[in-house]
């Protein structure tokens, strides 16, 4: 029975030896968000241009990247109202017309009144 207790003895004593060595595993999980709005641009003033704002855009291996902000001209657009070629003058609007089963197109044109 000596024996036996002794081993036992043993045995708790190397257990408890193993426990009080080791430090208990620490699991740590990270989460993060961000967001990022991309690198800010500092932009000269040109007068007489318009801003037009940068954009992410696709890349061909690797998501996106950020295409910066320019200035371009504005765009030219004609006049909503021509003035007559000559007094007395008015405007016919274009219309689409029916040949047989075919449709064309009917410019307009100025005619007099």
């Amino acid at each position: 029975m000596k024996k036996v207790f002794t081993a036992f003895l043993l045995c708790s004593a190397v257990l408890v030896s193993m426990f009080a060595v080791t430090t208990p595993a620490s699991a740590q999980v990270r989460i993060g968000v961000r967001i990022n709005a991309g690198p800010q641009y500092y932009r000269h003033y040109r007068p007489g241009y318009v801003w037009v704002n940068g954009y992410y855009q696709p890349a061909p291996y690797y998501g996106y990247y950020n295409s910066p902000g320019y200035y371009y001209p504005p765009a030219y657009y004609q006049p909503a109202y021509y003035p007559a070629p000559y007094a007395g003058a008015i405007w016919v609007q274009g219309y689409w017309g029916n040949r047989g089963h075919e449709r064309y197109w009917n410019r307009g044109h100025w005619r007099h009144r």
